[in-house]
């Protein structure tokens, strides 16, 4: 997936510099279980380990949800939800790196609903029972189970409100393609995905929900929403929904995704496996987690600070961090700068929960803290900034590879996406006598400066077909290389 010939047109005296070629992930930053875990399946599945970290990551900020959180001053605090989106054609590896991360925590899940289904047959005959008995007896209505969701698959607005508001310690939605879920809001163009986009953004920072049924006049509140987001993407897909939608852009839902698009090469037979001894260490870390959160309430979660060393280092990364954002050239970049900083103290919150369930510090039984430590390290804080530095050299590079600012959409454009998606090509001289056109009253001159726009943006491209029977071609356009396949990845060199 070579993004410099296609979303962008990337200055030549840029296109070789270190911020436009892929980095190593740094998995030094984490700790044995975790890190192992990592490294043995990527070795296993024969992907780089970019593939599995984020969405590790994403995961556990999930488990995390409200049973902890971060104070960086008396009045500024942060939750660990990570919102991690993999960036890769198909076959790629994106699908195993992220199930690997996962597959725990669904098996947690299954178990709930196992446990749920059982107090459910329980609840049913109490209230058979409380029906019989209620005309003359005094027992009290029993009240119905509330299933504990580990996982969201279904994203819509209403679901997911009602689960946060029954789960208040916060949920990780997965999807394995999140094409659905970023395509759902094309209702924006509308007016109707506006509410749901806002609804999104303001769940980032864990702001309370409040939501109005549309059945039953049944008023939804969520006062702790806490949620992460793991899933992939194909290129393609993403190049055509940001086409669509460049105030993705401009509302700041792409800047709250740490998005990440490892090399994309053959996966080969191995004979690599991951121990059962590693195995069992990241399956040992999600049941810790999930112990946490029954023993910790929501409204009274950890809170830990940073040491005094630790809050020179953060001063000094939160004061570069800022001053950098003035350096881009597009409000994409600065956008995805700014939410650096929330994502350090994120990240750090995050690996320091983890060190300590790792470190055997943690104990269930405690009743100060639960043997978390208070304070997060210097060396906890400087693996966090090191990963949020590899993450803004990332999206920097996939920013650049998106072109400076998003594709400029009207009626025009939309539509003509809209045809390519449907058709798989057109062919500009018949556009002008199509119904979409003539309905929109949309003159020759508009129509052909959307075609002229979208080749500029690369989003599309042309060639001329010859006419088999004689007399002149035509010409046709479909989506570029990119928008279609994606099958270009840069190599990890190692350098």
């Amino acid at each position: 997936m070579n993004f410099s010939h296609s979303l962008s047109n990337i200055p030549t005296d840029r296109s070789l510099s270190a911020e436009n070629l892929w980095q190593p992930f740094p998995i030094e930053v984490f700790r044995d279980k975790t890190g192992n875990f990592i490294q043995e399946t990527a070795g296993a599945i024969g992907i780089d380990p970019a593939f599995i970290a984020p969405p590790v990551l994403s995961a556990l900020s999930g488990l995390i949800g409200r049973s902890c959180g971060i104070a960086l001053k008396r009045n500024y605090s942060e939750i660990p939800s990570i919102w991690a989106l993999t960036l890769a054609p198909s076959g790629s590896g994106k699908s195993p790196g992220i199930d690997a991360a996962i597959a725990p925590i669904r098996q947690c899940q299954q178990l709930e609903d196992e446990r749920y289904k059982k107090n459910r047959l329980k609840y049913e005959e109490k209230m058979r029972e409380y029906n019989r008995q209620k005309d003359g007896g005094s027992e009290k209505r029993p009240t119905a189970p509330v299933p504990h969701q580990l996982l969201i698959d279904d994203a819509t607005t209403e679901a997911v409100a009602e689960i946060l508001a029954n789960n208040p310690h916060g949920c990780l939605l997965f999807q394995d393609e999140l094409a659905g879920f970023l395509g759902g809001f094309d209702a924006y163009r509308s007016g109707g995905g506006g509410k749901d986009l806002s609804f999104w953004l303001s769940l980032f920072d864990g702001t309370s929900v409040r939501i109005n049924r549309k059945t039953g006049n049944k008023l939804i509140t969520a006062p702790t929403p806490a949620i992460a987001i793991c899933g992939g993407i194909q290129p393609g897909m993403m190049g055509r929904i940001l086409a669509k939608n460049p105030h993705f852009f401009d509302a700041g839902l792409i800047a709250r995704f740490l998005i990440t698009c490892p090399p994309s090469l053959p996966i080969m037979w191995t004979e690599r496996e991951v121990s059962e001894q590693t195995e069992q260490g990241y399956k040992h870390i999600v049941q810790q987690l999930l112990g946490l959160r029954r023993i910790i309430s929501p409204e009274r979660p950890i809170v830990v600070t940073l040491s005094n060393e630790a809050k020179k280092i953060w001063e000094e990364f939160f004061n570069g961090n800022a001053a950098g954002q003035y350096t881009r050239e597009t409000e994409a970049e600065r956008a995805a700068l700014a939410k650096m900083s929330k994502y350090a103290a994120r990240i750090a919150l995050v690996l320091h929960v983890i060190e300590n369930m790792e470190s055997g510090t943690y104990n269930a039984s405690k009743v100060e803290q639960h043997g978390i430590s208070m304070e997060v390290s210097v060396q906890t804080l400087r693996s966090a900034i090191r990963l949020i530095e590899w993450f803004k050299l990332e999206s920097m590079r996939l920013l650049a590879s998106f072109r400076s600012q998003p594709p400029r959409t009207n009626r025009g454009t939309m539509a003509i996406i809209d045809l390519i998606q449907n058709r798989g090509s057109i062919v500009k001289s018949d556009l002008h006598s199509l119904r979409v056109f003539r309905n929109a009253d949309m003159p020759a001159e508009v129509i052909d400066a959307a075609l002229s726009e979208l080749c500029h943006q690369g989003v599309i491209e042309s060639d001329f077909v010859q006419n088999p029977r004689g007399g002149s071609g035509k010409e046709h356009f479909r989506f570029s290389t990119f928008a279609g396949s994606g099958s270009e990845t840069p190599k990890n060199t190692g350098e």
